[in-house]
């Protein structure tokens, strides 16, 4: 190919790739986009409620995808960005992403306290099943260690158990909470398998 040809097909190629940037009915975001939540700390009561809002700068589409970052202490949060606290205590992250930009996103900083909400505390037994894992939750919330505080807002709540391997869990049970609780031994108290059968462990075992 001569020179001429050669300077005819860059030519080609330029016009092909600009009618390539010019379809798809507008234009991609810019590495720019940026998303801030508001507020961007937030101190609840477990069980309590906070709305979070987010502001995105760089694209014309500014909706997001809200999210609660793992490893915290199990709150959740709506499409809207309704944030609801777990019952117990620690901290969150709420995480704003934006739709246009995935690689965008803003936080907050969420800090779950016992204020106004009561203790409730269960010592799971016999020592054996905690070691083998046995743990607790609230409310279908984070999974909790033997002997953890949690607090919880003064009503009804419902207590779960979690399956390991060798033993049986206790049935779950709604409890209702006013005051500082302490779940009884009956409640708490995992039976050992023997096979196939279930074997009840004294609940004086430590």
């Amino acid at each position: 190919m001569d020179r001429h040809g050669r300077r005819a097909g860059a030519a080609v190629l330029v016009a092909g790739l600009a009618w390539l940037a010019g379809c798809g009915g507008g234009t991609a975001p810019g590495p720019d986009v940026q998303v801030r939540v508001t507020p961007q700390t937030a101190t609840l009561a477990a069980s309590a409620t906070q709305q979070f809002t987010a502001t995105v700068t760089g694209s014309s589409n500014t909706a997001v995808t809200w999210s609660v970052k793992s490893g915290g202490v199990g709150g959740t949060i709506s499409s809207g960005g309704l944030y609801t606290a777990p019952a117990v205590a620690g901290t969150d992250t709420v995480i704003a992403t934006s739709q246009a930009a995935p690689t965008a996103s803003g936080s907050a900083a969420v800090t779950v306290t016992l204020s106004g909400s009561d203790p409730l505390t269960a010592t799971l037994l016999p020592a054996a099943a905690v070691a083998a894992g046995a743990m607790w939750n609230v409310d279908g919330g984070s999974w909790l260690q033997s002997g953890t505080t949690v607090g919880v807002a003064p009503g009804s709540h419902t207590i779960g158990f979690l399956a390991v391997t060798g033993w049986t869990a206790p049935a779950g049970v709604t409890i209702t909470v006013a005051g500082s609780t302490t779940l009884p031994a009956a409640d708490v108290t995992y039976t050992q398998q023997t096979g196939g059968a279930t074997v009840p462990v004294s609940r004086s075992a430590r």
